[in-house]
């Protein structure tokens, strides 16, 4: 049998989602119904179904924001809920090989200047990796450059034996691609990825939650929990993302320092 596709994100499906996860709603089922919360946003139950269902597509900004704010949606998920409108404009595709190859001063200079004590990766926004140091290939097998950092997580490699929380890990790359993912989810890319991520389970179990995006690491999930394939010693990285952007696109610098191990405590083998 073959595993149906999992679908681009989209505001039908991040309306759904979002109403669906309301919390302490106060009326008789778990969550409002659409009549409920087109009531509380002062729509039409009509208007809101068609959001919905896909049938309408082009909510005014008035409606979204009143939408976001009966959703109480953060600043990251009210951007994206404008962003599957279509009313905040998006970029091209860019290409990794042209960012690759433009902004080697720039990240040369980043790797230089941290290569002694820091883990140093350098991604577009397709979580394409364009470079990065010895540290960071070393903690992160088989993540190469031209490596895309999701297929890692989800498709055959080492991160499950690398990553000692790689379930955690996995869903919050999963919410972070989204984000990515949305001002590109009509190209054959984002098809052709998603495609290969339908495969796995646990990625369609993650993405079934649409109204779960994220923009980057906040300090809350700074920590990464690592084991050395090697010496299976455990480590911490403390880690920071920093978007920079040129003419030529968006990257994403990845600098992680080491830390004693303060993750999960393991059984012994």
């Amino acid at each position: 049998m073959v595993q149906e596709s999992v679908k681009p994100p989209s505001l039908r499906g991040f309306l759904q989602d979002a109403r669906k996860s309301v919390e302490n709603w106060p009326g008789k089922g778990p969550y409002p119904s659409q009549e409920d919360f087109a009531r509380r946003v002062g729509l039409t139950l009509s208007y809101y179904g068609k959001l919905e269902t896909g049938e309408r597509a082009d909510p005014t900004r008035s409606v979204l924001e009143g939408i976001a704010t009966e959703l109480n949606l953060d600043a990251v998920r009210r951007g994206h809920l404008f962003r599957l409108s279509g009313l905040d404009p998006v970029g091209d595709l860019p290409s990794a090989g042209a960012l690759r190859q433009a902004l080697d001063p720039l990240t040369m200079d980043i790797i230089d200047r941290l290569d002694a004590d820091r883990y140093v990766a350098i991604f577009d926004t397709q979580c394409n990796l364009l470079r990065c140091n010895d540290m960071y290939r070393q903690a992160f097998p088989g993540m190469e450059v031209g490596q895309n950092s999701i297929l890692w997580h989800f498709e055959p490699s080492p991160a499950r034996k690398v990553l000692v929380e790689w379930e955690r890990e996995a869903e919050f790359n999963v919410y972070w691609f989204r984000y990515l993912l949305c001002p590109y989810r009509d190209t054959p890319w984002a098809s052709e990825m998603l495609q290969r991520l339908s495969r796995n389970p646990w990625f369609r179990r993650y993405w079934a939650h649409e109204a779960r995006v994220v923009s980057g690491r906040s300090v809350e999930n700074s920590a990464i929990h690592l084991r050395d394939l090697h010496t299976q010693l455990l480590s911490t990285l403390r880690v920071s993302q920093v978007r920079l952007g040129n003419a030529f696109g968006d990257v994403i610098v990845f600098v992680g320092a080491r830390e004693e191990y303060s993750g999960p405590e393991l059984p012994h083998e």
